[in-house]
């Protein structure tokens, strides 16, 4: 991360600390089957009521202990919180963070809306729609 510029270092250091304390005390949403295999390779994890972040209302789990390095030990790791994902979203530009589950802001929606708005005929003139 030193390597960076310093604002957009700046920015992942924001979501990265976000997650971490996201996954600290509020937690996600996860599957049963997740949760359980968590607990069969020894995570420190612990249910922390249900998600309003799911469609199915899945069990929210905390992390007690540090966020792994990796959970290439769990089958569907997606939804869960490693430092390989975050590197991850260094490697591939990912600024918003959406391989770690981050929507954009308001201000950015509004700053996408406002391009697409400007340039939404250039498709129309580009492909003779």
């Amino acid at each position: 991360m030193d390597t960076l510029p310093v604002r957009l270092r700046n920015n992942y250091v924001k979501k990265f600390n976000t997650s971490i304390q996201f996954w600290h005390e509020t937690g996600g949403g996860l599957d049963e089957e997740v949760i359980q295999e968590l607990e069969e390779h020894g995570y420190q994890i612990k249910r922390n009521g249900v998600s309003n972040y799911t469609k199915k209302k899945k069990s929210r789990v905390i992390f007690i202990g540090k966020i792994p390095d990796n959970t290439d030990d769990i089958k569907s790791s997606k939804d869960i919180p490693s430092w390989k994902r975050m590197c991850y979203c260094i490697l591939k530009n990912d600024h918003t963070c959406r391989f770690m589950g981050f929507g954009l802001t308001r201000q950015q929606q509004k700053r996408v809306d406002v391009i697409r708005e400007k340039y939404k005929n250039l498709e129309e003139i580009e492909y003779g729609v």
